[in-house]
């Protein structure tokens, strides 16, 4: 997010890694992790069907109860509703507003996650595109490679 020049002076941002069976919430003031908090969701292989798509990567379907699903999604919008309003109002007395929210992880609906949380927030939400990142022979990094291509962004 910060290689690519997305930052913006003063920013407070919340950074949800959504995952099929976990969310991890972090807010960073500046460049700076200022809290961090994990949502552990319950995950039914049974639930998805795995496939093989063009690209030779792995492509999950939901196949589960949709109502389920709905139920998690909520939950972890009340968390993360929760942890704003933490960071808001008993950290900074209401001085402080997160400026925008970075979705990124590998959950397979995180297209339908950053609708959501755009309608329900009111906040800008961003996240991160391979096609930006320079891939060679115009592959795009699945969502579940960006974990390592950002800590080899970082030399680690």
């Amino acid at each position: 997010y910060h290689q690519y020049g997305n930052r913006q002076e003063n920013e407070k941002l919340l950074v949800l890694q959504f995952d099929l069976d976990l969310v991890v919430m972090s807010i960073f003031e500046n460049e700076t992790p200022f809290f961090m908090r994990h949502l552990y969701v319950q995950y039914k292989e049974t639930d998805w069907d795995i496939n093989i798509g063009r690209s030779g990567f792995q492509k999950l379907n939901f196949i589960g109860d949709w109502d389920e699903l709905i139920q998690q999604f909520d939950e972890a919008f009340k968390e993360i509703n929760k942890l704003i309003d933490f960071y808001q109002y008993s950290l900074h007395q209401g001085k402080n507003e997160i400026s925008k929210i970075l979705l990124v992880g590998d959950h397979p609906m995180v297209e339908e996650i950053n609708v959501a949380l755009h309608d329900r927030f009111g906040i800008e939400v961003e996240t991160l595109e391979a096609n930006i990142m320079g891939i060679e022979k115009n592959k795009p990094v699945p969502r579940s490679h960006y974990l390592a291509l950002g800590l080899a962004l970082k030399e680690v």
